[in-house]
């Protein structure tokens, strides 16, 4: 019996000190889609451990931060991405997401500016812009960002529909905001909730 121990530890030690940062990362992905988020953030972190360097883990390990509620934490791992490689486009989109939880819409908006540059066809970098530009009071540059998004990916774009939407009503288009917020419903907008009470209280 002491012996069959010994021989687990001793495989266990062995497949552990096999691991390299990929495997580490591969294995942080695997939870992060099994929405284990505290232990794929462990595994980022191994990664990076191993390699100080690893765009993708710092930028997952963001993502896993953002997710947890650590902010300050995820802005600091898509910068550190960014620092590496200043092409890493997707840390902008999700340093901007982080900053529009934070309510830097102006900051939000300069990331998805700057995803958009490497990715003109970004359609949700388009709509998280115009998302904070409609947080900023500016309607009329939502409603350019969202339809957009739109234009690109039609069936995606739901939450789209529904920021472009209530810019509408901001507007007094009150027949262009219901047609939004309709569609926004029709093709499960994420805010849904939202969305049906907007249209009890303006469309009915």
């Amino acid at each position: 019996m002491k012996l069959k121990l010994v021989l687990i530890i001793f495989v266990f030690i062995a497949t552990v000190s096999c691991m390299d940062e990929s495997s580490y990362y591969n294995r942080g992905i695997e939870k992060s889609e099994l929405e284990n988020h505290e232990e794929a953030l462990t595994d980022f972190s191994k990664a990076i451990e191993l390699d100080k360097t690893f765009v993708e883990a710092y930028r997952r390990r963001g993502i896993e931060k953002h997710i947890l509620g650590d902010y300050n934490g995820a802005i600091i791992d898509f910068s550190k991405a960014i620092e590496i490689d200043s092409n890493s486009f997707y840390s902008y989109y999700h340093r901007g997401l982080v900053k529009i939880d934070l309510a830097n819409y102006q900051g939000a908006i300069d990331d998805f500016t700057k995803n958009i540059e490497f990715k003109a066809t970004s359609w949700p970098a388009y709509a998280s812009r115009g998302l904070a530009k409609y947080y900023l009071k500016d309607y009329d540059g939502a409603i350019n960002d969202c339809t957009k998004a739109i234009e690109i990916h039609k069936t995606m774009a739901a939450e789209a529909y529904y920021t472009r939407g209530i810019a509408k009503l901001r507007i007094g288009d009150k027949d262009g905001a219901c047609f939004d917020l309709n569609k926004g419903l029709e093709e499960r907008a994420i805010n849904s909730q939202s969305c049906r009470d907007t249209i009890e209280k303006y469309c009915k």
